[in-house]
């Protein structure tokens, strides 16, 4: 592997990023510039592109390779890590952009001989807290994506680990995800039966059962959706610990949705359950929450819950196994305790919130709107 050289006598790690595309027009460029002044090649392999995405990756002077499309996400990453030729790979996507601490070198953060991998801040929609993710990872032929969707390195890499010689550390890299905005209809249809060929080979891949599950509750397939769904969470909750565990509280969030529109009190006992096995979870706190609201039990235990939610500085917190709404810290908890304490015909304290409410989200009326009601209602009460 060859070193890049950055001024007289300083030589750092070279850099390979690799990424795959298809009709990336719209994404790509912004892409391309996060990360050309930070890397020493850039190799990206298309996929059958019909739009600019092949004439903007020349401009950027991209190693392009043309790799037919096959349904399979790693055969299409791989062949990327086969023709990358830098010490380290950073595995990032067209509509991802990379972002470092101001006046951060790249190079600068990678670890020593004794470092495999690093994990990035990764934030995987607009709006949401960042998590750690395994992005950047030394280019190793053992080293090779698995699965034909949300493909990983993590086994391989967790093998590299496993004498203790080598680690994984964090790193202060960040990378913003854009590609989960609008309508997401065509890339269910195009998922799910991915996601159908894929679970054969990792039966017990929590994350897999959970997306197929979504996105057939998505695209209308509740009955089989449930099955899925159902058994992500049971297969996490016979793994306690780590990601496959984390990755069963979004399914469970899902299984109380479905609970609730069919039966509040059912949804309710679900939330609970799930607020059992996950206690630290803000989405399932907001989600049982708002299950004894709708099953008419709200009372200061949920209060409390709602005020803690509402206490978190959202643009600071980092969960490194879970991404969260950033809403979930905001206007959603102020909204349902505004609800609560009008229920309970404290009209002042509802006023407060929707206020609180509005200031996050200025610009939806009905927040405004509440909060100017129930401060007219407070107003006329006795006393």
């Amino acid at each position: 592997m060859r070193a890049a050289t950055f001024g007289p006598g300083v030589s750092r790690a070279s850099i390979s990023a690799a990424l795959i595309v298809r009709d990336e027009e719209r994404f790509l460029e912004g892409c391309l510039d996060s990360i050309r002044r930070q890397v020493d090649e850039i190799v990206l392999v298309d996929t059958g592109s019909v739009d600019r995405t092949v004439a903007i990756a020349e401009k950027y002077a991209c190693r392009v390779l043309h790799h037919p499309w096959t349904g399979n996400f790693s055969e299409a990453r791989n062949a990327g890590l086969d023709a990358a030729t830098c010490d380290w790979i950073l595995y990032i996507d067209a509509d991802e952009r990379l972002a470092l601490p101001q006046g951060a070198v790249l190079g600068d953060l990678l670890g020593g001989e004794d470092c495999i991998a690093h994990s990035v801040l990764f934030e995987p929609r607009v709006g949401f807290t960042p998590y750690r993710e395994i992005r950047l990872f030394r280019n190793d032929p053992e080293i090779r994506f698995r699965g034909v969707i949300h493909e990983t390195v993590h086994p391989d890499i967790l093998r590299k680990t496993e004498s203790g010689a080598m680690h994984m550390r964090p790193s202060e890299a960040r990378i913003r995800h854009l590609g989960y905005e609008g309508d997401l209809t065509a890339k269910h249809h195009r998922n799910v039966p991915l996601l159908r060929q894929a679970i054969p080979d990792f039966p017990e891949r929590v994350y897999l059962h959970a997306e197929l599950g979504t996105a057939l509750l998505a695209l209308g397939e509740e009955e089989e959706a449930v099955i899925h769904l159902r058994r992500a969470v049971d297969i996490a909750q016979a793994n306690p610990n780590g990601k496959h565990h984390i990755d069963g509280s979004g399914a469970w969030l899902a299984l109380i949705d479905v609970t609730m529109r069919a039966d509040p009190a059912e949804g309710l006992a679900e939330a609970e359950l799930a607020r059992l096995e996950y206690p630290d979870n803000k989405t399932i706190a907001l989600s049982w929450a708002g299950a004894a609201f709708e099953a008419g039990q709200s009372g200061p235990e949920q209060i409390a819950v709602l005020e803690e939610l509402l206490a978190i500085d959202a643009d600071n917190f980092v969960e490194p196994l879970m991404s969260y709404d950033k809403r979930i810290f905001r206007e959603w908890p102020a909204d349902l305790l505004g609800a609560i304490h009008a229920r309970a015909r404290r009209f002042g304290a509802a006023a407060d919130c929707y206020r609180t409410a509005q200031r996050f989200a200025p610009d939806f009326q009905p927040y405004r709107q509440k909060a100017e009601l129930f401060a007219a209602m407070a107003e006329r009460e006795p006393g």
